[in-house]
């Protein structure tokens, strides 16, 4: 099993390695391509078509099997980073970043699930918070690690570099795993027979009675060798899956009843909702560009959820977000993940506008997020394991998130240099913590059938979170310091004449696209433009707190189920 777990875990690490190894080369690409104001495209690009992707994975692997679909999202990871370090212009680095998120998405979703069939529930805390070290390690180490490669190999480096490491664990997949799944395991556990009669099921302080529990059975569909960690799991490397498709289906019939339509009406929704959100940094709201393709996002949402109710096999099977558990943890997921993302793109981007620090050196601010990642992920794994609770950590992982967020506001060029590099420990200690509690109570609250599709719920959720959580970073900065630039530079030159006029325009425009041109401006106006690159920073600090603070109210919501053994 260690191959298995190391294959999975690789690839965790690499897709959420991508979704952040250009927060510190941001600026870089932008100041290169000359792109600053859409260059949260390359983010989102990336993001979006994780979270469009993410859920149809989960049924894609109970068809195919985890292996088979390891292997697809390894070489969409492959392609899309090769492409993007081919790139010298933005569409087809947008385009690599999107086929890379595409493989990102799965590397994430079916790695997760796989996990969850080889181990009980209760132990499961242990092997997510490993998996989300591995997930927060390659998010935070992302930014320092592109910051140095950067310097070392240019910023194309940075997206070729990753190819081999994904070869490499697509070869793992290939040596270490069965292309087999859980879909028809049978129960075989002999205390389930009399599960939802029990009247002393743990509940949470918001449940009064096991009636009242979003959850009737955890184990239901379990099968007992891997509920119980036997070597005879199906699931395990080299094991021979013997069951038989119930149904009668063909491969093709099943391929059939993939919901090709829901999944086309999400991606259309989310694409055009972050096309309107973009276009705001350039336009007002009132214009056709973009509240059309926001009403048409809206409309195609509520025509996505409509028809996912009515569908036979749906992508999202959104009837389970009426169970209160899933739909809290969902929201909780999607939230912090707004709130940290924003964060994450958006301190690299300080050090280097007003202190000039350079990619390495503001990558490796990141460092102690990683750190705290860590401490967060493995310590609430084994609270997780020794107490079988995870309610009450939960609202702890939430209100430290939220504090180590807004502790970032009053960040200056006097803020100690141990504390600028520590300070990101405590919302990522946090955050790691609060990934582990929200993904337990989800899976704690479906039936052992449902958990593929219910965990791809919670990952789309939080796909979702990262891609609003970077481009509505981007529109608030760009909308405040579009603001600000004006007032403070015109408020340097008393009575400016035409001529300075147009030099004061022509550095606006400048400094707006590229964060290489702040120490290229007019030595008299580099204080003004410093000073509107804090404040629309700041404003995002303040944005990121209050989503990790909604975060933390909605997670008050998700009910405490028993993690069983």
């Amino acid at each position: 099993m260690l191959l298995t777990l190391i294959a999975l875990y690789t690839g965790v690490f690499l897709s959420a390695l991508d979704a952040t190894i250009v927060t510190s080369i941001y600026a870089t690409i932008a100041s290169d391509l000359n792109e600053l104001s859409r260059i949260s495209w390359i983010a989102t690009g990336y993001l979006v078509s994780c979270a469009a992707f993410q859920p149809l994975y989960g049924r894609l692997s109970d068809i195919f099997g985890r292996k088979a679909m390891l292997l697809v999202s390894s070489a969409c990871f492959g392609v899309g980073c090769t492409l993007c370090g081919l790139s010298y212009s933005l569409m087809p680095l947008i385009v690599g970043r999107v086929i890379a998120g595409i493989g990102g998405g799965g590397l994430l979703t079916v790695s997760t699930i796989a996990v969850s069939d080889l181990i009980p529930l209760r132990q499961r805390g242990i092997y997510q918070g490993v998996g989300n070290i591995a997930y927060g390690s390659g998010a935070a180490i992302g930014g320092a690690l592109g910051g140095v490669l950067s310097q070392w190999i240019g910023w194309r480096g940075v997206f070729l570099i990753q190819v081999p490491f994904i070869v490499c664990s697509g070869t793992l997949v290939v040596f270490g795993m069965t292309n087999s799944n859980t879909k028809n395991q049978k129960l075989d556990d002999p205390e389930s027979a009399d599960e939802n009669a029990d009247e002393n099921t743990p509940v949470s302080p918001l449940t009064t009675s096991p009636a009242d529990s979003d959850v009737a059975n955890p184990l239901s569909g379990a099968n007992s060798s891997v509920l119980y960690g036997s070597v005879e799991s199906e699931n395990l490397p080299h094991a021979k899956s013997t069951d038989s498709d119930p149904t009668g289906e063909t491969t093709w019939q099943k391929v059939k009843n993939i919901d090709f339509a829901g999944s086309a009406l999400l991606v259309t929704s989310l694409s055009l909702l972050l096309f309107a959100i973009s276009s705001a940094t350039k336009s007002a709201w009132t214009e056709p560009i973009i509240y059309t393709p926001l009403i048409i996002s809206v409309i195609a949402g509520v025509v996505f959820w409509n028809y996912e109710l009515k569908c036979a096999n749906p992508v999202i099977p959104v009837s389970l977000l009426y169970r209160q558990t899933i739909f809290a943890s969902s929201l909780t997921n999607l939230f912090m993940t707004m709130g940290i993302f924003a964060m994450l793109y958006n301190v690299p981007l300080w050090y280097k506008s007003v202190l000039g620090d350079s990619d390495a050196k503001a990558g490796a601010r990141l460092v102690g997020n990683f750190i705290g990642v860590s401490f967060g992920s493995m310590s609430s794994g084994i609270y997780m394991r020794k107490t079988g609770k995870y309610y009450n950590l939960g609202i702890a992982a939430g209100v430290l998130t939220t504090m180590g967020v807004f502790a970032l506001i009053p960040l200056s060029a006097e803020t100690p240099a141990w504390l600028q590099y520590t300070m990101l420990f405590v919302p990522g200690a946090g955050y790691a913590a609060m990934l582990t509690v929200s993904l337990l109570a989800l899976i704690s609250a479906v039936s052992n059938q449902e958990q593929a599709t219910a965990t791809s719920i919670q990952y789309a959720f939080r796909g979702v979170g990262s891609t609003l959580g970077v481009s509505l970073s981007s529109t608030i900065f760009q909308a405040v310091i579009s603001k600000w630039l004006p007032v403070k530079m015109y408020a340097v030159v008393d009575k400016p004449t035409p001529k300075e006029v147009r030099l004061i325009e022509l550095t606006i425009a400048a400094v707006k696209e590229s964060v290489t041109a702040i120490r290229e401006a007019p030595a008299k106006f580099q204080p003004a433009i410093i000073a509107s690159y804090d404040l629309a920073i700041k404003d995002v600090f303040f944005y990121a707190t209050a989503m990790c603070a909604i975060s933390t109210i909605c997670l008050y919501f998700v009910k405490e189920h028993e993690l069983r053994q």
